[in-house]
């Protein structure tokens, strides 16, 4: 299901929650080895005119304005498959994404242009198919991870996924026009979510939330919530040099969008731990990093009022990096109520500068988009 919500004059307006109509959900036939066959649940972006609901084991489906399904997106017949977490280029517009799939080639590159037009594709050779979840784009590279989480039908916990401690971390890096990948290996650990990355002087910087390792692959939980974690790639010499920047179990991170692929001083993101049961789930804070201090901000919305992944939005198309709103959805576990939340960007600590109470519960959800009406 997805969720709208419209503002307009500084009031929200309108509204809208409607279920993307797909073959899993409406029951028709088809199974998990069809690309139509979509929950289309984990995000939601805005490219060559078109909204785009994306599951990364099956097509997109595009959606209209008002949440209605127009269908699967097959690119003229050339994506059986594409990650919910798609780049979009400040400064080329293009779309820069990846296929993955249980069977060769594992891993497929994708260029779009800005008119949602395929421009390229390139094979990117893997030993063995992987949950490879997101990635990370700098202004010239793609920046790829080869994780210890490999595909196994048998494995227990209803996904066909588990840790395997002989399968080696790595990261690849590929010229974001394809070609040959440059491989780096790195110590053992899971990534859903890259922060952002950045290239300076011959070196790639990639942040990201890292987990150590998975704990219970039947609950599908972890050791330890992630934490924000820096690698350092030097393209000559092949050197790594990693370290985690901040004590905050976290994930869902977000930036200025414009800045994707280039130096960035802050992020922002959500924690994932339940303050009032010590669980890993969802949790009560949605922290701001400045990643050059070193320092975090916080804005905690009481108990048993959880938030979720916090968007953010630019004041102005001139304006700096710092000067924003955050947008985030939070439950209220006691009321059985939702809202969506603004915060400001440079004073996340100072509480919310506007609350729109919803008409109904939203249900805890992954991603989400802002919009801007000239888009």
């Amino acid at each position: 299901m997805l969720h709208g919500l419209l503002l307009r004059g500084g009031r929200a307006v309108r509204y809208r929650s409607r279920w993307v109509r797909t073959p899993r959900l409406m029951e028709l036939n088809g199974g998990e080895d069809d690309p139509d066959h979509s929950p289309a649940n984990t995000n939601v972006v805005v490219h060559g005119g078109r909204i785009l609901a994306l599951e990364e084991r099956h097509r997109p489906y595009e959606v209209t304005s008002d949440l209605d399904t127009v269908g699967p997106v097959d690119f003229d017949g050339a994506v059986q498959s594409l990650t919910a977490h798609p780049k979009i280029c400040p400064r080329t517009g293009e779309m820069l994404a990846f296929a993955a799939s249980p069977t060769e080639p594992h891993v497929t590159y994708l260029r779009f242009d800005r008119d949602g037009r395929l421009a390229s594709a390139a094979v990117i050779e893997l030993p063995r198919p992987v949950m490879m979840h997101d990635f990370a784009i700098t202004s010239d590279h793609a920046v790829f991870m080869d994780l210890p989480i490999v595909r196994d039908p048998a494995a227990p916990g209803g996904l066909p996924y588990r840790w395997d401690r002989d399968h080696p971390a790595r990261l690849g890096v590929m010229d974001r026009s394809g070609g040959d990948v440059q491989w780096f290996d790195i110590d053992p650990c899971y990534v859903f979510h890259t922060v952002n990355a950045c290239e300076m002087f011959g070196r790639i910087t990639l942040d990201a939330c890292r987990y150590d390792s998975l704990w219970s692959r039947s609950s599908d939980r972890f050791d330890e919530p992630a934490m924000v974690h820096r690698w350092k790639l030097g393209l000559s010499d092949g050197s790594v040099v990693e370290e985690t920047l901040f004590d905050v179990r976290c994930d869902f991170p977000r930036i200025d969008e414009r800045l994707l692929g280039h130096p960035n001083r802050y992020a922002y993101v959500t924690t994932l731990v339940d303050e009032e049961t010590g669980s890993v789930s969802h949790g009560h804070r949605v922290v701001r990093l400045d990643l050059v201090a070193g320092t975090s901000e916080h804005c905690h919305f009481g108990p048993s009022r959880y938030a979720s992944e916090a968007v953010f939005v630019p004041r102005s198309a001139e304006a700096e990096e710092a000067e924003g709103y955050l947008l985030t959805v939070v439950y209220d576990a006691e009321r059985h109520s939702s809202e969506v939340v603004v915060l400001a960007a440079d004073a996340v600590g100072a509480g919310p500068l506007a609350t729109v109470t919803l008409p109904n519960r939203v249900p805890y959800g992954f991603h989400c988009s802002w919009v801007p009406a000239d888009a």
